[in-house]
């Protein structure tokens, strides 16, 4: 199950392709999505794929994410 929720977020971070059983090369893009700084548009899919508003006071989700 890990591994399944690993590809989502591979997917919606736009590392893995629909359909694509991730590899090793996938895995490492997908982990350099989170080193510093981190890229807007990765931080916009995750707050979009967890339901995380943009506006407003700071979540106590959002220190998770991010």
């Amino acid at each position: 199950m890990a591994e399944q929720a690993t590809q989502l977020l591979m997917k919606k971070c736009g590392v893995l392709e629909a359909g694509k059983v991730a590899a090793e090369e996938d895995h490492g893009r997908f982990r350099t999505q989170f080193v510093e700084p981190t890229k807007t548009d990765t931080v916009g899919d995750l707050r979009e794929t967890f339901g995380i508003s943009n506006i407003g006071e700071a979540s106590p989700l959002g220190a998770m994410v991010l």
